[in-house]
C-alpha cells in the first residue's frame, strides 16, 4: 500500500472498502456478497441420450425445460432438466463429442464418466432417508445408502450415465 497515496495496489482506500486486501491495523469492513447463484450445472450424458432424459425425468422426477439441436453444427443436442419449481435450476445434458470435443477428449471423457469420476452435482433434501427410499421405488440404484456424516445425512447415486451425484440433508454444523 502506498501510504501517501493511501490506496494499494488493488486500487483499496487502505482496507476500508471491500477488496483484495486490508492491513491489520485498519477496523474490520463487512464484505459485500457478490450477487451471483450457479444456475445451471452441466452433465455429460452417455451416447444414448434418450436413456438420460427418461432417468432424469421419470426416475429423479426432473421436468424437462429445452430440448435444443443446432442443426449449424452437426445437429448437436443439449437437454436442460430441474426440479419441478425450481424455474432457476436445471442441469444441462449433452452428449460428449463434437464441436465439444474431438475423439480423443471424447473417449477421456466416456472412460471418467464411467468410472463415476464426473461428479459435482449435490441434491439438497430435507429428509435424505425418505428420499432415498422414494428414489429407490423408482428404480434409481445407490451406491452408498443414507450415512451420517459430519456435516449431515448423505447418500450417493450414479445417473444411467455414470455421473456421480450425492443427495445430502444437510444438519447444524
Amino acid at each position: 500500500m502506498d501510504a501517501a497515496a493511501g490506496s494499494s495496489s488493488f486500487g483499496e482506500d487502505g482496507g476500508r472498502e471491500p477488496g483484495l486486501a486490508s492491513w491489520a491495523s485498519d477496523p474490520p469492513v463487512p464484505r459485500r456478497r457478490p450477487n451471483v447463484a450457479p444456475h445451471h450445472q452441466h452433465r455429460p450424458l452417455g451416447p444414448r441420450p434418450g436413456e438420460g432424459l427418461a432417468w432424469y425425468t421419470e426416475k429423479l422426477g426432473f421436468e424437462l425445460r429445452e430440448d435444443v439441436t443446432l442443426p449449424e453444427f452437426g445437429d448437436y443436442r443439449w437437454l436442460t432438466v430441474g426440479p419441478p419449481g425450481q424455474p432457476e435450476i436445471q442441469l444441462i445434458l449433452n452428449v460428449p463429442g463434437p464441436p465439444l470435443f474431438d475423439d480423443e477428449t471424447t473417449a477421456q471423457v466416456l472412460s471418467l464418466m464411467s468410472k463415476g469420476a464426473m461428479g459435482g452435482v449435490m441434491l439438497g433434501t430435507e429428509d435424505c432417508r425418505a428420499t432415498y427410499e422414494e428414489l429407490s421405488g423408482r428404480g434409481v440404484e445407490f451406491s452408498l445408502p443414507p450415512t451420517e456424516q459430519p456435516y449431515g445425512i448423505d447418500a450417493q447415486l450414479r445417473d444411467v450415465s455414470g455421473n456421480e451425484m450425492r443427495l445430502v440433508q444437510r444438519t447444524d454444523v
